[in-house]
């Protein structure tokens, strides 16, 4: 957090939109559309892939990660736990090691915050 210019404290944004910004340019009926599709599917993949781990079903879990992945690049929303890249390179498919759930959760809040900070900035809730 760091201070705008008025002095008030400024609220990091969790994602980068540049590359829909790129690609829909001026077109915001366009951009809102396809953020409120990211806004509904994002929460249902995380929602999946928990529990998935939670039930141990650690392939259909890697698959429910895979298909977040694109969601993370186009929102630029960033995986500071590596769990995408731990979900990936997972060698034993029938056991997860016991820092997965740990990284999940981290992962988890960190998507959750930037997809709450897009709300509150496009859709204003």
């Amino acid at each position: 957090m760091h201070l705008n210019t008025t002095g008030q404290h400024k609220v990091e944004r969790r994602y980068d939109l540049k590359f829909l910004y790129d690609y829909y340019g001026e077109q915001t009926a366009a951009l809102r559309e396809v953020l409120q599709l990211f806004l509904q599917e994002t929460p249902e993949l995380l929602q999946e892939i928990g529990a998935h781990l939670t039930s141990g079903r650690v392939e259909l879990a890697r698959s429910a990660t895979h298909k977040i992945k694109t969601n993370l690049a186009m929102l630029g929303i960033a995986d500071p736990a590596g769990f995408v890249d731990h979900m990936h390179q997972l060698k034993d498919r029938r056991a997860l090691p016991g820092e997965t759930m740990l990284l999940y959760n981290i992962f988890r809040r960190e998507v959750e915050m930037a997809l709450q900070q897009i709300r509150e900035d496009f859709f204003n809730t």
